[in-house]
């Protein structure tokens, strides 16, 4: 068993399930782990393929869906505004776009493809007919050429590392088959497989016990990923705060109004380390936040004084940045923070340009 792994390898029903490209959840978490602990992820060039071809598919058929629901709802003469483009998606604009998004979330986390293998087709015509893993029997026939080819361009790499221990990830039966292990193994390479995102998970949280600095690491994470998860609770929390202190933003007896709060950012998340915690207690959670307020002069006093005629010529809105950091707390059921509740605002400052907002003439 590769228990020291160093590099894991993904399989396409792998990447399917994780949603790939998107970076969704589960495989954010699969990635930033095995980034703090320095493990190499590789992505076989036939699981590229093979991922990015059902992804055109899917969206190929989600547009003929679409095209399908737009055809009844016109014959009630309904017409969904901005419905138009899935009548012109094609394959060589779908796959355009996939590899923007695949060679994004590689580039982010380092990601490597591996090429496809050089070995003969005598090679794998022969291990097929031997039906040697992945080759299989079935109803229709002998199957198994494109994993054959996938295992084969992992193990050929594998081969060619300084240090030859990984995890190949694959949800596909065939590839528990001992044959495969003991292939590699009688190479000099080790290589354990796991079905799933959760079990590498679960696999690379263990290696992190022994290294308390880095589990802390991974909870600071966690915490700020709730954190953008809920900018709608924290952008609640603001409204509130700063509703009844909008005054203060004021020049020359102006009445403002808040009309929107924008978040931009939240960054320099802090939480206590592990050992000071108690247990069943909320944690409490630090973190600062760049946002902006934006107001709008409903009134200005000096008006009262003016004649009728007088008249507002330049558009009153004033949009004030503000830098705060803001004290929190939350539960933590595993290494997932429950929703994180905003307490108050240690401090804020502000920055804005009030001047010339208002004029005012009489005719």
């Amino acid at each position: 068993m590769a228990a020291n792994f160093t590099y894991i390898y993904l399989d396409t029903e792998i990447l399917r399930r994780a949603n790939w490209p998107k970076e969704s959840t589960e495989l954010h978490n699969f990635l930033f782990l095995a980034q703090i602990l320095e493990i190499r992820i590789f992505v076989p060039e036939g699981a590229e393929m093979e991922r990015r071809r059902q992804w055109v598919d899917e969206m190929l058929a989600d547009a003929d869906k679409l095209r399908a629901t737009l055809k009844r709802l016109g014959r009630w003469g309904i017409a969904p505004e901005g419905a138009g483009p899935a009548s012109i998606l094609n394959r060589e604009d779908l796959i355009r776009r996939y590899s923007e998004i695949e060679t994004a979330l590689k580039r982010k986390w380092r990601i490597e493809t591996i090429p496809a293998t050089e070995r003969q087709s005598r090679e794998l015509f022969e291990m097929a007919l031997k039906r040697k893993p992945p080759f299989k029997d079935t109803e229709k026939g002998v199957v198994g050429f494109q994993d054959a080819v996938i295992f084969l361009s992992v193990f050929d790499h594998l081969r060619s590392l300084p240090t030859a221990r990984a995890v190949f990830l694959s949800a596909d039966q065939m590839f528990q088959e001992p044959y495969l292990g003991e292939l590699a193994n009688a190479d000099g390479v080790e290589i354990e497989f796991l079905p799933s995102l959760a079990e590498a998970i679960a696999r690379l949280k263990t290696r992190l016990k022994d290294d308390p600095k880095r589990l802390w690491d991974l909870e600071v994470h966690a915490a700020q990923l709730a954190l953008e998860r809920d900018r709608a609770g924290l952008r609640e929390f603001l409204v509130r705060e700063f509703e009844r202190r909008v005054d203060q933003f004021s020049v020359a007896g102006e009445l403002l109004q808040l009309r929107d709060i924008q978040i931009s950012d939240i960054k320099n998340v802090q939480t206590p380390p592990p050992q000071e915690r108690s247990e069943g207690q909320p944690i409490r959670i630090s973190f600062e936040m760049s946002f902006e307020l934006r107001l709008h002069v409903v009134g200005l006093a000096e008006f009262l004084t003016k004649p009728v005629n007088a008249r507002v010529i330049i558009n009153p809105e004033r949009h004030v940045g503000i830098e705060a950091k803001i004290e929190a707390e939350a539960g933590l059921k595993e290494d997932r923070y429950e929703p994180i509740k905003p307490i108050s605002i240690i401090s804020a400052a502000a920055y804005y340009a009030p001047s010339a907002v208002l004029e005012w003439e009489e005719n």
